[in-house]
C-alpha cells in the first residue's frame, strides 16, 4: 500500500481520501515498483522495455497532491465531494417562525447524514502475521486478527 506522507487539502483536512492507492491499479503500474519493493521475489528490471521505474516517495507525494487537487476542483464544480468525507459546518438558525419552515443550506449539496464523527479503539498493538499467499517466496500478505462486536466491515479502519 502506497502512503503519502502529506496528503491533505483545504476541504478535507487530515482525511486520507485513498486516491493514491486507486491510482496505481488504474494506471496499470507494477505494484512492486510503485511501493519501492526490492529483493527476493520482487520483479527485476532488466531493461527499459521490460518494466517501469521504481517510484520514490517524493514522486508518490506529487501524484497524491495532484489527485487531491483534481478531487477538490471536481467537488467545487459538482457541489458535492466525489467520495465519502466528513465536514464540519455551523449553520445558524434564522429568526423565522416556525423554525421547521426555515431553509438551511450547507456548502455541499449532497449530504448523507448529519451527526458527529467518532472513533473508538478496537484494539491497539495487534500482532501482524506475514505470509506468502501468492507462492512467490515472499511474505507479501499481512494479516491481523481482532475480536469486535461491529457487524458492518465498512465501519472499521486500520491505522498503522
Amino acid at each position: 500500500m502506497a502512503i503519502a506522507l502529506n496528503v491533505s487539502n483545504n476541504e478535507t483536512v487530515g482525511q486520507n481520501n485513498h486516491y493514491l492507492n486507486a491510482w496505481q491499479p488504474f494506471m496499470m503500474e507494477n505494484i512492486w515498483l510503485f511501493n519501492q519493493i526490492s529483493g527476493q521475489g520482487a520483479p527485476i528490471q532488466t531493461g527499459n522495455d521490460k518494466a517501469g521505474g521504481v517510484y520514490l516517495q517524493p514522486e508518490r507525494e506529487y501524484i497524491a497532491r495532484a489527485l487531491e487537487s483534481a478531487a477538490t476542483r471536481i467537488a467545487r464544480d459538482l457541489n458535492y465531494w466525489p467520495n465519502p468525507a466528513y465536514f464540519r459546518e455551523v449553520i445558524p438558525l434564522g429568526r423565522g417562525v416556525p423554525i421547521q419552515a426555515q431553509i438551511h443550506q450547507g456548502k455541499w449539496l449532497k449530504m448523507i447524514e448529519l451527526g458527529k464523527r467518532g472513533s473508538t479503539l478496537i484494539q491497539a498493538g495487534v500482532a501482524i502475521v506475514y505470509s506468502d499467499a501468492s507462492g512467490f517466496g515472499v511474505d507479501d500478505t499481512a494479516t491481523i486478527t481482532v475480536a469486535t462486536t461491529l457487524t458492518d466491515p465498512n465501519e472499521i479502519k486500520l491505522y498503522f
